[in-house]
């Protein structure tokens, strides 16, 4: 698997892109409920802070750079 820092302008974009499509694809069909309503089956709270973490090393990354590509 390719590391983060391997990737493309166009790439890290695309895929900064993609994790928020997804991410909210996901929200709006979980509303923000607590963590217990949901059971041990899904860990909301985990999955909300690797999405922040990805976005975070991601947020250096702009639609700009598409113009350079």
């Amino acid at each position: 698997m390719a590391q983060i820092s391997d990737l493309s302008n166009l790439e890290r974009v695309v895929l900064r892109l993609s994790i928020v499509h997804e991410w909210r694809r996901i929200i709006l069909r979980v509303p923000d409920v607590p963590d217990h309503v949901l059971g041990d089956g899904i860990a909301l709270r985990d999955l909300r802070q690797s999405v922040q973490h990805l976005l975070a090393v991601l947020s250096d990354v702009s639609l700009d750079h598409v113009d350079d590509i």
